[in-house]
């Protein structure tokens, strides 16, 4: 094995979503300057990064024994949620790369069962000093049993049941905790599962499960089998048996077969690539046999497929694009191994997508745009695929012409595709997104999450980095193919994990740039440093590349919907405040009770393990993750109650505001907030009453077997998001000269849960009413009107929303809807009209089915737009399902709410200035 070495410069920049703390140390970084990403899953860090060339400060000096990877964890563990490392952390790997770094990887671990996806990586420089630390751990309820009700057997039969298929094989099988929401699916709660792999590797099939241990509700499945230099090519003759009989090993001569001969060599220039380039011996790094079958038909023909182990291939895709992309998924299998799945399938598919490009140019003599050529790659009897023309792309090109060139095409030698299948340089040629946000990144699930679609966005950002590109207000300067590979190869073997999504690929591609800044990354062609050193200006491109394609959001397929929005919400003028409660001196009078469930946990005031590293004391509500809704039924509510608010006699108008962060089961836990006036009986608040943060969902009902004692009732519901604000008007609810207490009230069912509820900063406010029209300042300016239809959007009746507007909009207006219903596939949507004026189809993209966090969707208008559509002050909104919408698939708990905001024209003169306000 060979090694290429040359020395890294450690740096960091400083990104959006990436918050710093401060403090120096005596003989690192304590504080000041470091990076500090943070999970908008677990609200915990999950990437901590020192400055360039400084490294991350210890304190407290190093035991017998210890090590500073040890006493990082010590320190800093609790940043990323982890408070006894060596209970919760187990060691399963040190590595020390060809530069001299170390890297340590800890798996989670609870009660001794392995925590799927809970990784945390330590890197240290070759002197031993840390200076970064990366990935995911996750809170486990102390209560979630450990002890499997479902035996292995059971889930192994069940899971064959569903794959039905007679050459069945168990793979894998392995007891462990896992929440589906920390991959991107819809958060359900930590879970006790055992993690079954299912094969039939002679017929492409190799499925992987999660099938509950406390149930045998199978919670989540998947297909594994990825679709598109010691060599060992098979031939399949036309039939599905794998590996077939070998028919051309290492240093064997040609066959004269195309497909055989091409397999051999092609597998040869990929081995070439990653060895020359990054110093890896084979697809595992260890010198694993590279195997293929051609002419096979295991796959669904024509395509081909890495089954964990070798390559298949169709008759006419041996292709050297097509083989590199497929070999890759080995490497990402032996690397970062990515859950082929939503986002972190999006971007496995990628670097397949990228690393078969890179081949494809590389050994054509094509890496620079323009007529092939420079130094060239070892020449072999198949030959390079297509290569010209080589230009930098600006356009579409289109198959079967390619008229714009076949650089960043993929597939085009293909024969059996009929021309290429994926365009890096623009996406959208192929109907695939070119940015995280786009209209066409949609997530369905009979492609594990848009696997193959959502692989375009970080295609174009390597595209744009090499060869550069102005795009979505980002103008980025092409830095190469030797670099570009370099850091996303980096990324991919540092830095990424089993469930990495868009925003932690953001962090790791910049993380991987910063530490190659005054290197000479090694050319593919040779293996020898290149003369054109990594600098600083080529890591700012990474970044500008990233953000072009909107990889430092959240984008779709990797996430629920928030709970809450961010950011500070917006006051009227001359806001007054009565009474605020910040807790950090105690209850003040606020009392808990509770229904009396089964475990009847109270509202608690804590200030430490607070997500998002929220400083102070709060309110906490626990929903953990427990009882199995039978034997041990855990279904109550959890209610805080705050003291009685006199509130001054005024005319003026009432608000209180409170910040708080929900994790619940969604759908099935959540909270809302009541109110008794004058010692009354509490009740809810009318939807229109929310001025910020509405609820953002409703409970399934009793009907729909929802036992919390909230069932049906609109909530904040679901675990995706952060802190927010919500703002509450009193009007028409009460006025100056009452006594007000309110209630928050947490209720859950019988089994499962994620967090909980989190309270603080409680406020109630007073905005004037200058022209004294019972309406606050604010609500003169601002409309907003919240309106849960009466009928289910999916019952196939046409549902009318009415709102009575008061005046027209002086700037853009935005109609926001929250859906739950069957609304997963592209042609189920809802036909939205304005006064009988077709404007949308929401949900018929990023719509899902009966979602555990319920859809969110928008339609954003000009003032002009929307006052033309006005009829006086009357507004119809007319939503008719389209005619795939199931309205049975819920279990009859379908509902709609629509939220209409915007800014009014001022009537009056509010300001006193004797001038009309406008």
């Amino acid at each position: 094995m060979r090694y290429r070495c040359f020395s890294i410069c450690l740096s960091i920049i400083v990104l959006s979503h990436v918050g710093t703390v401060v403090g120096q140390g005596r003989n690192g970084t304590r504080g000041e300057g470091l990076a500090i990403q943070t999970s908008r899953t677990t609200g915990f860090t999950s990437f901590i990064s020192a400055p360039r060339g400084q490294t991350i400060s210890l304190q407290r000096p190093r035991r017998v024994g210890e090590t500073n990877v040890d006493l990082f964890l010590d320190e800093y563990g609790h940043r990323f949620g982890i408070f006894d490392p060596a209970t919760q952390l187990a060691l399963t790997k040190i590595e020390i790369d060809s530069l001299g770094y170390i890297h340590t990887t800890h798996e989670q671990v609870h009660r001794g069962i392995k925590v799927f996806s809970g990784i945390v990586r330590v890197h240290q420089n070759p002197a031993g000093d840390v200076h970064a630390a990366n990935g995911d751990f996750y809170p486990i309820p102390e209560k979630l049993s450990t002890t499997p009700e479902i035996d292995e057997a059971t889930a192994l039969q069940l899971t064959q049941a569903i794959v039905e298929h007679p050459n069945l094989q168990v793979e894998s099988s392995e007891l462990v905790i896992v929440d589906p929401g920390w991959y991107g699916n819809p958060v359900a709660g930590a879970h006790l599962a055992w993690h079954i792999v299912q094969a039939a590797p002679l017929d492409g099939i190799r499925q992987a499960f999660f099938v509950d241990a406390a149930t045998g509700e199978v919670l989540d499945q998947w297909s594994m089998i990825h679709t598109i230099k010691d060599r060992q090519i098979h031939d399949g003759g036309g039939l599905g048996a794998i590996p077939g009989p070998l028919a051309r090993g290492e240093g064997d001569p040609a066959t004269g077969d195309f497909d055989l001969d091409a397999a051999y060599d092609y597998y040869g220039d990929t081995y070439d690539y990653f060895f020359n380039a990054f110093g890896r011996d084979s697809i595992d790094g260890n010198g694993m046999p590279m195997i293929a079958t051609a002419h096979s038909t295991a796959p669904n023909c024509p395509n081909a497929f890495w089954n964990g182990a070798q390559m298949v291939f169709c008759t006419g895709t041996v292709t050297d694009d097509i083989v590199g992309h497929e070999l890759a998924h080995g490497v990402t299998q032996f690397t970062a191994n990515l859950i082929y799945r939503n986002q972190s399938g999006q971007l496995n598919e990628s670097f397949s997508d990228i690393w078969g490009e890179m081949i494809d140019l590389f050994n054509g003599d094509a890496a620079f745009a323009g007529t092939p050529g420079g130094t060239p790659w070892p020449v072999h009897p198949t030959g390079p695929g297509t290569d010209t023309p080589n230009n930098l792309r600006s356009t579409c090109s289109p198959s079967p012409d390619n008229v714009n060139g076949v650089r960043w095409l993929l597939g085009e030698d293909a024969a059996a595709f009929g021309g290429a299948i994926r365009d890096m340089w623009d996406p959208t040629c192929r109907s695939h997104p070119d940015r995280a946000n786009s209209p066409l990144q949609t997530c369905p699930g009979t492609d594990s999450g848009g696997v193959h679609r959502g692989s375009g966005i970080p295609n174009h950002a390597f595209a744009m980095l090499t060869d550069g590109k102005t795009f979505n207000g980002h103008t980025v300067i092409g830095i190469g193919p030797i670099k570009s590979g370099a850091v996303w190869y980096r990324a991919l073997s540092v830095y990424l994990s089993v469930s990495s999504d868009f925003i932690d690929a953001y962090g790791a591609f910049n993380q991987a740039a910063q530490d190659l800044i005054g290197t000479f990354p090694p050319d593919p062609r040779t293996g020898l440093l290149s003369a054109d050193m990594f600098s600083a200006f080529d890591a700012t491109q990474v970044n500008e590349a990233l953000l072009a394609v909107e990889m430092d959001t959240d984008g779709a397929c990797g996430k629920s919907d928030d709970v809450l929005a961010s950011g500070a919400p917006e006051f009227c003028d001359a806001i007054e405040v009565v009474f605020s409660e910040g807790f950090e001196n105690g209850a003040n009078g606020w009392t808990v009770s509770n229904s009396a469930p089964l475990t009847p946990i109270d509202w608690e005031l804590i200030n430490t393990d607070i997500p998002f590293d929220r400083a102070g004391t709060v309110w906490f509500g626990a929903g953990p993750s427990i009882g199995d809704c039978g034997g041990q039924d855990e279904s109550g509510s959890h209610s805080l109650t705050t003291t009685d608010y006199l509130l001054p006699i005024s005319d003026d108008v009432y608000l209180f505001a409170f910040s708080h962060y929900m994790s619940s089961e969604g759908a099935w836990d959540g909270g809302n907030v009541k109110i008794s006036v004058n010692g009354s009986g509490f009740v809810s608040f009318p939807r229109n009453a929310f001025e910020r943060n509405p609820y953002n969902g409703k409970l399934r009902s009793v009907a729909g077997g929802n036992t919390n004692p909230l069932a049906g009732e609109t909530a904040w519901t679901g675990a995706a998001g952060g802190w927010g604000t919500s703002v509450i008007n009193l009007s028409g609810v009460a006025t100056g000269g009452d006594t007000i207490a309110l209630r928050f009230d947490f209720g859950k069912d019988g089994c499962t849960g994620v967090k909980g509820w989190y309270l603080d900063d409680f406020m109630i406010l007073r905005c004037p009413d200058d022209d004294g029209d019972g309406v606050s300042n604010h609500r003169n300016t601002v409309f907003i009107e919240a309106i849960e239809p009466d009928h289910s959007v999916a019952t196939g009746l046409i549902t009318r929303v009415f709102f009575e507007v008061p005046r027209k909009s002086t700037s853009d207006v935005r109609f926001s809807f929250t859906g739950y219903a069957d609304l997963g596939l592209n042609t189920e949507y809802l036909d939205l009209q304005l006064n009988k004026n077709h404007q949308a189809d929401l949900y018929a993209v990023g719509g899902v089915d009966c979602a555990a966090s319920p859809n969110n969707a928008e339609l954003i208008l000009t003032a002009a737009e929307f006052n033309a559509l006005l009829e006086d002050t009357s507004l119809e909104v007319i939503l008719i399902p389209s005619a795939a919408v199931n309205g049975n698939r819920c279990g009859g708990d379908d509902f709609l709410t629509a939220t209409l905001t915007f800014e009014m024209a001022r009537l009056g003169d509010i300001d006193g200035n004797t001038v009309v306000d406008t």
